[in-house]
This record gives structure tokens, C-alpha cells and sequence, in this order.
């Protein structure tokens, strides 16, 4: 069972099993508070594995992680241009 603290992840990881029985409630919880619901930590022997997050949060997430990472390049790029001699 997991401890849940507002605007933190959660405090436990969930068995395969305990996941399995809870997957209804959690999916209801994903649809009833879409991105803002909680992420649920999935794992063996209490060692996190995996991540359930709504999917409109993963999404946000990967974009923000493409757009970091495409600024990343762009400032590269501008950095090396910079030292080419005038």
C-alpha cells in the first residue's frame, strides 16, 4: 500500500499484486483527476520497477523532455559556431 502526500510521488511501491487488485481504483483515480492524478510506483520486493502515470501527463512529460533536449542541441550548436575565428 502506498502513503500518498499532495504534490509529492508516493512514499511505497505496489506489488505486481497489490497493482492487479488496485488497477481498477487507480484507473478511476487517472480518470477521475486526469494528469493531476498521483503516479503509482510498481515493484518487486518494495524496490521501485515501473511508473503508472496518466497518459496526458506522460505525454507532457516526454514533449518537455524533446523540447529540452532539442535546446540542448540548438545551444551546442550555437556554442561551436562561436568559435570559428572571424
Amino acid at each position: 500500500m502506498t502513503t500518498e502526500v499532495p504534490g509529492t510521488l508516493p512514499l511505497g511501491v505496489l506489488s505486481i499484486t497489490e497493482a492487479r487488485a488496485q488497477l481498477p481504483g487507480i484507473l478511476a483515480r487517472f480518470r477521475e483527476a486526469g494528469p493531476a492524478a498521483q503516479p503509482v510506483v510498481l515493484g518487486r520486493r518494495r524496490r521501485a520497477e515501473a511508473v503508472l502515470v496518466h497518459y496526458e501527463r506522460y505525454r507532457s512529460t516526454v514533449d518537455e523532455l524533446e523540447a529540452a533536449q532539442a535546446w540542448i542541441a540548438d545551444f551546442r550548436r550555437a556554442a561551436d559556431l562561436s568559435r570559428i575565428p572571424r
